[in-house]
This record gives structure tokens, sequence and C-alpha cells, in this order.
């Protein structure tokens, strides 16, 4: 009895079923009266006739007479067979009335096996074409149709099934479109890195060309040569780096560490990772809580990460900063969320700039030939996989200020 669909038609059956024998029982009771009725009819004419004959005879008389209590059997049956009233008569009255109560319960029986009947095929048809839909279902799915939709809220079993063919299309449709995704990323990531490494490889083999072919080469101009492979293969190396650890993010292979954060910690150790690239740039960096209270503020999260997420952001900060000028980073926090405001007085950027300053290789038209394109987009990555979400606003000639915030985990 584990089978849904077998329990619902047996309820059905069993309705059906029900409903014929209240019916049978409803029109023998009605038929039944109405024999009753005939024969009290007749009685009552009997009566009347008798006591219109015969004014004489006493209710008394006429009473113990209809009762038996009074005269012959023998006699009565006797004259009621002279005048045709015997066994033959009785047999085809009572036949009659046999013959309704016979033909009701026989109609009635029909009709129940009947419904019996109807609602069997019934569901058997609809099991049918449920299957066949699963079968043309499942035709869909391998042709990679997977825009296909359920409307049916029965619960019997091959509903059931055609939900979990459901979930699973369902499925089967996110992890098409997450590889077609991946896919296109990975093409688009590789034609970028293609396109990256083209350049400097071209001008590392150029000078390395010039000290192989000129062997007599000036010693200062070969230091310069060699001074800038090294620099093109830092570059490289740098990207290649970022590259990596975006393709982790990207993979779903990062298991970061969420730990309590100490907000001031974390930002004095991504200042002395700057500090050098700080000081060339004459750059004066100020961090200030805006906590009334002045407690600690802390956020969950991954401290490795996050240093390298927020030294990209002031990395970015600085390098677009003109020299003496000011950046400004504080951080708050409330019941909902951690917040790092990281502001600098910088050429800031257009509409455009901003609308793509995440996305892998963008390059803002002020950006410097050493910018990797990479950075922002890497530290989008880590805030987002730390429960974070960043925004930039910026104004040109004014300067850029993003807006990080780390939301409560309870």
């Amino acid at each position: 009895m584990n089978n849904i669909r077998t329990r619902k038609i047996l309820i059905k059956m069993i309705i059906v079923f029900l409903f014929g024998l209240l019916l049978m029982f409803c029109g023998n009771i009605y038929i039944s009266k109405c024999i009753a009725n005939d024969r009290k009819n007749e009685l009552e004419n009997i009566v009347g006739s008798i006591k219109t004959n015969y004014p004489k005879l006493s209710e008394i008389e006429l009473m113990d007479a209809l009762k038996g209590r009074s005269g012959d059997a023998n006699v009565g049956r006797d004259i009621l067979s002279k005048y045709g009233y015997d066994e033959d008569y009785y047999k085809i009255n009572f036949s009659n009335e046999r013959k309704r109560l016979l033909v009701w319960n026989g109609l009635v029986l029909f009709l129940t096996i009947s419904l019996v009947i109807v609602v069997f095929f019934i569901s058997h048809y609809r099991q049918k074409r449920k299957i066949n839909d699963i079968a043309a279902y499942l035709s869909e799915l391998n042709k990679r149709n997977y825009d296909l939709k359920t409307g049916d809220n029965d619960e019997d079993d091959l509903t059931l099934l055609r939900n979990e063919i459901f979930r699973t299309t369902m499925l089967l449709r996110e992890t098409s479109e997450y590889e077609t995704k991946l896919n296109a990323d990975l093409s688009r990531s590789m034609e970028d890195i293609s396109h990256q490494l083209r350049t400097p490889l071209a001008s590392i083999t150029i000078m390395l060309d010039n000290i192989y072919d000129e062997p007599d080469m000036p010693t200062e101009l070969r230091q310069d040569f060699i001074r800038s492979i090294s620099m093109q293969i830092s570059w490289m190396l740098s990207l290649v780096n970022s590259m990596l650890k975006l393709a982790k993010f990207d993979a779903g292979t990062i298991k970061l560490n969420a730990k309590e954060i100490l907000v001031d910690e974390l930002l004095t150790d991504c200042l002395e990772r700057l500090s050098v690239l700080i000081e060339l740039k004459n750059v004066d960096v100020s961090v200030k809580n805006d906590n009334r209270d002045q407690k600690r503020v802390t956020f969950v999260g991954d401290f490795n990460w996050e240093r390298e997420a927020l030294s990209n952001i002031i990395k970015n900060a600085v390098e677009h900063s003109e020299s003496e000028s000011h950046i400004y980073i504080s951080y708050s926090q409330n019941d909902v969320y951690t917040e790092i405001v990281i502001r600098d007085e910088g050429e800031g950027m257009t509409d455009e700039d901003r609308k793509h300053i995440f996305e892998r290789f963008y390059k803002a038209k002020n950006a410097s030939s050493e910018s990797i394109g990479i950075g922002l987009s890497l530290a989008k990555c880590i805030i987002e996989a730390d429960n974070g979400d960043i925004r930039v606003d910026s104004q040109k000639g004014v300067g850029t200020e993003f807006h990080i915030q780390y939301m409560k985990r309870h």
C-alpha cells in the first residue's frame, strides 16, 4: 500500500462502491414504502367497502375479522379461490413487487460496477498519459532542452517522479549554464592573459636579441636592458600570481579561514606592506576610528586574504594620488555591518571608468603603464567571499572613495 496511485484508485473505488450500497439501501426503503402504501390503500378500501355494505357489523367484529380472531380460514380461502384469488394470483402480484426490487438492485449494481470500471480506466489513461509525458520530457532533456516546466500538483508516484526529474532538469540547466559561463570566462581570461603577456614578451625578446647580437654593447646600455627585462619579468610574475589567485576563487577551491579580525591591526599591516610605495609617492595616509565609543572595530573574515584585498585598494589610491596629497581611511561598525572607507585626493575617474573599475584587465584612461588591471577585481572577489560588499564613488578632479562593508555574521 505504499504506492500512492494505487491507494488513490482504491479509495475512489471504495467510495463508488459505498455510494452504490447507499443508493441500493435507499432504493429498497423507498420501494418497500411504496409496497406498504399499496397494501394500506387496499386494506382501507376493503374496510370501507364492508362497513358501507354491512352497517350493522360493529367495528370490533370487523377488526377481529381482519386480524383473524374470528372466522374459518378455510372458508375464506374457498371463497377467495372461487373469485380468482388463488395461489397464482398471489404469485403474480408478489412477483411484480420482487421484480421491482430486483430491477432496482440490478440497476444500482450495474451502475456501480460501470463507475468502478470507468474510474479504473480513467486512472489507467491518466497514468499512461503521464508516462508518455515523462518519456517526451526525457527525450527533450536528451536534446539538451532544459526549458521544461511542471504544473501538475498531484501527489501520485508518477507526479513525484516527474517533479524529481524537473528538479534534476533545473540542476542540469544551472550546471550547463555555469559550465558555459566558465568556458566563456576561461576563454576570455586566456585571451586577456595572452594579450597582456604578448607585449612584455616581445619587449624581452627584442632586448635579448640586441644583447646577443651586440656583444660589444656599452655596459650602461646593457645594464638598462637587463634592468628593463627584470622589471618586465616581475610584472609578468605579478600578473601570473594574481591570475592564479583569481582562478582559485573561480574554481571554488579557496577555503577561507574565517576568524574575528581587528580592523586597526589589518590596516596597520596593509600600510606596512605599502610603506615604500607611500614614501616614494610622498603621500600622507591617516587612519581614523569613527566609532564614538572608540571600541575596537572587528569583522569576521580571512586575515591574509583581506590584507591582499585592502592592500590592492590602498595601493590603487596611492598610485592615483599626487605627491604631498592625502589619503583618508576611516572605519566604524554598527549592529548590521562593519564599514571601511578609503578616500584619496587623486584625479578621480569618469562614470564610464567607474562602471568597469572591477572588471578584469580593465584599465582606466589615467592608469599607469605598470598597472595590471586585475588588483581591484581580485579585491572584489575576496571581499564578497567574506560576506562583504564594495562600491566606489568618484568625481573627476576631486578624488575617489571606496566603501567596503562586511555584514555581521550571527
